[in-house]
């Protein structure tokens, strides 16, 4: 007759296999079920695949004990655990493309505060910060301020709006306690038009914990008090820093000098006609819309570029432009005109021309077609 199975006879390898797939938390529990488990569960090889998943730890450490490392790490980060592999992934995402493309940009990044500086802020404003945005904070604490916004900058004609990610003290020092901004702290700032999105930290003011938002006067009501309207840009802090770093990573945006233009590349809107390419990238402008009166104002940023291997008997001058604007509920408006911005680009092999403009709806969505008019130099032929 066999002897029956119990945990002293099992072999390590399946109850290792077994281990793999278990959380930190049941990891801990199974160490105090009996000291066969205990065994078990203290192989270094389950905790070094949890110091991986949860604090992005590298096999290019040295770590003899990494149940303890663990455990260093969870005493310091601990309440983090659920976002921290979250919120450091994205800023290892934005430190590595500003590191490239930015460098004004990421000399300006500070280290981390401390958990007590945290802790103090939050007595001083009496109130809880989210989990992600201490998180965030702890890592790097956003930026010395310079004019060159690490969340991305939009400009339009003598309008420019850099959004600069402010450093806990300044951000704490400027939350609000009464008015219509009450409850509300800023996390970003522009320096030139002191546009301030801002992040939510109480559900009395009317909005959701944790969201972040740009106030928007109403301008029809101003007159008698009434409160604010608000931009919805992050349904949290979480998915609206996770996001920016994930639209990076994809290099969604342009960089121009040094800066990030945060104007959003759609990769079908792109044509090509007689050698010349054209495409667009969008941005909403919250600080001059409004919701009511219905007034939603959006930038476009046009490139035109002709391939350098075309022939050069292709090289041509744009002479006008032709679009249609409609709006959600289907109306539309026409215009026609010479040349762009005041300028008739040549375009020859290797040129590349780019302009900024802007449009506005009665509604929150609508869409723009239209068509360019290009004359070639040598055949003077219009196409």
């Amino acid at each position: 007759m066999a002897a029956p199975v119990n945990l002293n006879n099992i072999p390590d390898d399946p109850l290792n296999h077994i281990f793999s797939y278990l959380d930190y938390k049941d990891l801990v529990s199974c160490c105090r079920a009996c000291h066969r488990l205990h065994a078990v569960a203290e192989n270094n090889v389950h905790w070094k695949r949890l110091c991986q998943f949860y604090w992005l730890e590298t096999n290019s450490i040295s770590v003899s004990d990494w149940k303890q490392h663990f455990v260093a790490w969870y005493k310091d980060y601990g309440r983090y655990v659920n976002c921290y592999r979250k919120i450091k992934k994205a800023w290892t995402n934005i430190e590595n493309f500003i590191e490239k493309s930015c460098p004004k940009i990421y000399s300006s990044i500070q280290s981390g505060v401390s958990e007590e500086v945290l802790t103090e802020a939050e007595n001083r404003i009496h109130q809880n910060l989210p989990d992600a945005f201490r998180c965030s904070y702890r890592i790097h604490n956003g930026q010395s301020l310079i004019t060159h916004g690490l969340m991305g900058t939009v400009k339009i004609a003598s309008h420019v709006r850099t959004q600069e990610l402010l450093d806990l003290r300044t951000a704490t020092n400027n939350y609000q306690d009464h008015g219509d901004l009450k409850f509300m702290m800023p996390i970003t700032l522009c320096p030139f038009t002191h546009v301030a999105q801002l992040l939510v930290l109480s559900e009395d003011s009317g909005l959701g914990y944790g969201q972040v938002v740009y106030p928007t006067p109403d301008n029809m009501l101003l007159s008698n008090n009434s409160a604010m309207d608000f931009f919805i840009s992050g349904n949290s802090f979480e998915d609206w820093f996770i996001s920016y770093a994930q639209d990076l990573e994809r290099n969604t945006f342009s960089v121009v000098n040094g800066q990030i233009y945060r104007l959003y590349r759609e990769p079908s809107c792109i044509a090509v006609t007689s050698g010349i390419q054209v495409t667009v990238a969008t941005a909403f402008m919250p600080e001059l819309s409004t919701i009511n009166p219905p007034h939603f104002f959006f930038v476009y940023y046009i490139t035109m570029s002709m391939a350098e291997d075309e022939d050069p008997k292709e090289s041509c001058q744009l002479e006008t432009r032709h679009w249609i604007i409609t709006n959600e509920e289907g109306n539309e408006e026409r215009v026609d005109g010479p040349g762009v911005v005041g300028e008739y680009p040549i375009m020859r092999p290797k040129a590349i021309y780019s302009y900024t403009s802007c449009c506005s709806f009665a509604t929150p969505t609508g869409n723009m077609r239209g068509t360019f008019t290009f004359r070639n130099l040598k055949t003077d032929m219009f196409f």
